[in-house]
């Protein structure tokens, strides 16, 4: 049926699964043009309100035209059903990167400024993306990081902040403590998303000691103090350590108010650490003039420091690979579908759990 709406596409193999979507390769046969085509799987499409949070998926995606966010070609909505989203294909994901051969520090900040320009120009817009992670920064063929799947986005001035059934939608490793409590969103809660992408990409692992479950995240989130960057990974620059750890604050006046903010702060900060010129001389392609800029301006502060390689920590597939919560459907291949989880208002303080993450681990080779 997929083959059906598209007569003008070849399509390929699944390449995954995400918030409501399953995703395939696809062409355009006369064009050549490779193609990632999402589906809104079926089950799903006979769900009013979720179709209608698919459609406007891609209305909301395809108006986001920016360098660092992967662009929509086209959509089909067919009464049968069949729902269809077609956006540029990229070669594969930060995440995987991330859990394959790991990062470079200076690779890691420069990918969070890529989110960052991405997660501006949207706000600016009135989009707020929701569910930042290295799963959803992708790679174009040229090695452009772009931000991806905004399929549980929702629009700033909108009341319909829930899902028909009240639950809040997303992925508990990276909520910030107001989407967990269900609260009104701000861009200031894609920030702490993306400070908790930023301080796993940066240390191999979660702010919390002793998490071991998804669940268990969303009380940290709310409750537990972050454990400083730099005590993670004492090797890492305590400048850049600094920016980090206000984008996880859990009081909004104390953390940046916007990704702008958040981005101007870590370039600094990366400047004083990596160096002037860092982005240009690593050759990180970044379409952000006043960032580049500012990246270029000499600082007198900071201590300088080489770069480390990071990977994910052994507990990743466990907090962030894991099925979504209440999610009782059969999945064959063991790819998330989507987390849906219940606003916590009263949290219970986090259980005292084994402290299992990064001990023992050597220190990484520098750079």
């Amino acid at each position: 049926m997929v083959r059906d709406a598209l007569p003008g596409y070849e399509v390929g193999a699944e390449l995954g699964r995400g918030a409501f979507g399953v995703v395939y390769a696809g062409r355009h046969r006369q064009l050549g043009r490779e193609v990632a085509i999402k589906q809104l799987p079926r089950a799903f499409a006979a769900d009013p309100a979720v179709r209608e949070r698919f459609v406007a998926e891609a209305q909301m995606v395809a108006s986001l035209d920016h360098p660092h966010i992967v662009p929509v070609y086209d959509f089909v909505d067919r009464d049968d059903g069949i729902c269809l989203l077609l956006m540029e294909r990229c070669t594969g994901s930060l995440g995987d990167r991330f859990t394959g051969d790991g990062l470079a520090t200076d690779e890691a900040c420069a990918a969070i400024l890529a989110c960052c320009a991405a997660l501006e120009f949207a706000h600016d817009a009135g989009v707020l993306h929701r569910d930042i992670k290295p799963e959803n920064l992708l790679y174009d063929a040229k090695g452009v990081v772009k931000l991806g799947d905004f399929g549980i986005a929702r629009l700033l001035d909108t009341s319909a902040r829930r899902t028909a059934t009240g639950m809040v939608i997303g992925t508990p490793a990276y909520m910030s403590p107001e989407q967990v409590r269900g609260e009104d969103l701000t861009p200031a809660s894609d920030v702490y998303s993306t400070g908790i992408m930023a301080y796993e990409l940066l240390t191999g692992g979660f702010p919390f000691e002793g998490a071991t479950s998804a669940t268990g995240l969303l009380a940290h989130h709310l409750v537990t103090v972050p454990t400083p960057l730099v005590s993670a990974r004492a090797e890492l620059p305590s400048a850049i350590g600094d920016v980090i750890d206000r984008s996880l604050s859990k009081d909004l006046a104390d953390r940046q108010s916007s990704a702008q903010e958040l981005a101007l702060e870590l370039t600094r900060a990366c400047v004083a650490s990596f160096g002037t010129g860092w982005i240009r001389r690593r050759r990180f392609v970044l379409h952000w003039p006043e960032i580049i800029a500012e990246s270029e301006r000499p600082r007198e502060d900071g201590v300088r420091t080489g770069t480390i390689m990071v990977k994910a920590d052994d507990l990743r597939d466990v907090l962030v690979g894991a099925k979504g919560i209440g999610d009782d459907g059969d999945d064959s291949d063991g790819a998330p579908i989507g987390h849906t989880v219940a606003p916590l208002t009263s949290p219970p303080a986090p259980a005292g759990e084994p402290r299992t993450r990064r001990r023992g681990r050597p220190p990484p080779p520098r750079r």
